[in-house]
């Protein structure tokens, strides 16, 4: 229960207009169907990748910090 409630509030948190690295990992197929490239599918994957852990990183931030001078 709590691991369900838990993973549904992760998804509200996601700033809005960004992307979870699980949701582009469809782009699979549009590179499979040489619709984009192999650098735009790389670049992509990076960028998701690394704002996906800045978000990661500052909610931990935010949380572990409560209460705590950091």
């Amino acid at each position: 229960m709590v691991a369900s409630l838990v993973f549904s509030l992760g998804l509200l948190l996601v700033v809005p207009g960004a992307k979870l690295f699980t949701a582009n990992n469809l782009l699979v197929m549009a590179w499979a169907d040489r619709r984009i490239s192999s650098y735009e599918l790389l670049r992509n994957f990076g960028v998701v990748s690394l704002t996906n852990f800045a978000e990661a990183a500052g909610l931990a931030l935010l949380v572990g910090c409560q209460g705590i001078r950091c």
